[in-house]
């Protein structure tokens, strides 16, 4: 009896049944994530290549591989392969040119292929928690990113290129080998969140003023023993912590910083609080833990907005006299 040829889309309506999902040629979004998938046919990108999947989570699940085929399916704007146990991202992925959202973070890749720089629509890229050392001249290309997470990895400097990503408006670098802020982050200048916690880094630069459009800036736990004063003429700042840093006092530029919604200094060397942060009218949220003080000035009285206060258990007492009149944080102390 002669073999009953099965068609790209017959084969993969049956794997797609696995995971109680019904085959649609004109569906736009795909969602198979944690579903402990190993493999993924190779038919399956000639199933969907029609021009209607726009996104496609394969998240969670225990792929090593990505079928080439996946990367005939040009009309791909989001793909996520996160959490997987993949290790090389083909060369072929340079195909998707619509592509705007890659996530690959939680792998086991240890280089980005150059053909990614051909992504010219790519809006944000994920890779964090992988085991990337560098990253590439060809970075500069993705002119188009605003959106780039770098974060657990070993990186300990950017090429010269990535000056062009002008558009960026965030960056995390968090748990990674960086010794100092590369130059090029100050020409960033519609960045909204810098984020380096977990590095060796020892000091802030002066250009640190230049990113006016900054809104948050978290640089706890690396080597900084003061903090540069250029901080203060950022006034957009709504999110400033620096806990885990040899910091020996809360410099007074923080009172500069009207905006500012959120501050934590816990661990640190701050001994005591000073009364300019009376002045933070929109603070909602202080973090002051493992840090000794005996005293709380007055002027936190005056801060009407806010709702939370982390401090150890001994210096509760202080923030209740100070803050008497404010009966919802009172009880959340």
């Amino acid at each position: 009896m002669a073999k009953i040829f099965e068609s790209p889309v017959d084969i993969v309506k049956v794997w797609l049944e696995k995971f109680n999902k019904k085959y649609e040629e004109e569906m736009p979004i795909l969602e198979l994530n944690r579903n402990n998938i190993e493999e993924i046919p190779i038919e399956f990108g000639f199933a969907f290549n029609s021009g209607h999947l726009k996104v496609l989570y394969i998240a969670s699940n225990k792929l090593k591989d990505l079928p080439k085929s996946i990367f005939s399916i040009h009309s791909l704007e989001l793909l996520n392969c996160s959490s997987n146990e993949i290790r090389l991202i083909p060369e072929e992925i340079g195909a998707l040119t619509n592509l705007k959202t890659l996530m690959i973070f939680n792998n086991h890749i240890e280089s980005l292929p150059e053909s990614i720089s051909s992504l010219s629509s790519l809006f944000s890229l994920s890779c964090g928690t992988n085991k990337l050392t560098e990253l590439n001249e060809w970075i500069g290309s993705l002119t188009s990113l605003e959106h780039l997470c770098l974060e657990n990895n070993k990186i300990d400097s950017f090429p010269n290129s990535i000056s062009n990503l002008t558009f960026l408006k965030t960056l995390y670098l968090c748990n990674n080998i960086f010794t100092e802020l590369d130059l090029s982050i100050g020409s960033f200048l519609c960045l909204e969140e810098l984020i380096f916690e977990n590095n060796l880094i020892s000091t802030i630069p002066d250009w640190i003023s230049n990113l006016s459009s900054l809104k948050s800036l978290l640089c706890s736990n690396n080597l900084l023993n003061d903090l540069n004063p250029a901080i203060g003429n950022i006034v957009s700042l709504e999110e400033f912590c620096f806990k885990g840093n040899k910091i020996d006092s809360v410099p007074p530029f923080i009172s500069n910083l009207t905006c500012l919604e959120y501050l934590s200094f816990s661990r640190t060397n701050i001994t005591i609080i000073p009364d300019f942060l009376g002045n933070l009218n929109s603070l909602i949220e202080l973090f002051c833990e493992n840090i000794k003080f005996d005293s709380i000035p007055e002027s936190l009285s005056r801060l009407t907005s806010l709702e939370n206060i982390n401090c150890d258990e001994d210096q509760v007492p202080f923030f209740k006299i100070i803050l008497k009149n404010n009966d919802s944080l009172i009880n959340n102390l």
